[in-house]
Parts: C-alpha cells; structure tokens; sequence
C-alpha cells in the first residue's frame, strides 16, 4: 500500500477514530483472540464459583482463576472493543476505550506481574501439603 492511498483512507476518515490500512485482517485476529478469550472469562468465571462454593479451596488457586479472568476481560476491553470500534466507526465506544485505556493497561500489567507469583504461591502451597502428607505416612 503507497503513500496516496494511506493519505486517501486518511482524507476520508470522519470523526475521532483511528484510521487503519488493513481493518479487515486487525479484524480477524483480534476478533479470534476476543472469542478465545470469552470463553476463557466463561471458563474462568466457572472455576471462580467452584472454588469459592467448596469449603476446602485453596485461596491461591481461587486468586489465579480471578487473575486470568481479569486478562481475558482486559484482552476484550482494550484490543477487542477498540478494533471493533475503530474496523466500524463506533464513536462512543471508542471513546469509552480510549478514556479509559491507561487504566486497563496499567491493570493488565498488574495482572501480569501478579500471575507468576501466584503460580509460585500455588506450587509452595501443593509441595507443602504433599509433604505434610509424606510425613504423615511416614510416622504411621
């Protein structure tokens, strides 16, 4: 794609949204990864209710199914909804996303920096229990 065309796409534009030279493509990876990612917040929002309803949770693993409930959500939110708006001209959305795209990134970036320590919370709390239990054994 040359430099007039881009200009021409750009000329065209009305309205606050992006322009982007491949819409279609954006569309179709993004729009993937947002259907992925539904079902990773439906599958997510399952374990959440599993592991708060049973008495004998383990909190870390109740706090990781939140966590990549909240990066599935954040996936939507911030590439999802902003490609839908952008692919169909969707002002308000766009403007929701945009106003509140700092916010998002920043607590994706939370939510990424916490996940490996949870899984490390996790993996203590099962070699602590697989131990307790060894002892046990070992002392009957």
């Amino acid at each position: 794609m040359d430099n007039t065309t881009v200009a021409a796409i750009i000329d065209e534009s009305q309205g606050p949204c992006d322009v982007d030279t491949h819409p279609y493509l954006r569309l179709a990876f993004v729009g993937f990864g947002s259907v992925i990612s539904l079902m990773g917040c439906a599958c997510n929002l399952l374990l959440l209710f599993v592991f708060l309803t049973r008495n004998s949770s383990n909190p870390s693993q109740t706090f990781l199914a939140f966590l990549d409930f909240m990066l599935c959500f954040l996936f939507i939110t911030c590439f999802g909804a902003l490609t839908l708006s952008v692919t169909f001209r969707i002002e308000w959305l766009y403007t929701l996303v945009k106003d509140n795209n700092v916010q998002m990134l920043i607590a994706s970036r939370i939510v990424q920096l916490c996940i490996p320590y949870t899984l490390i919370a996790n993996t203590a709390y099962r070699l602590a229990s697989i131990t307790e239990r060894s002892l046990l054994h070992q002392s009957v």
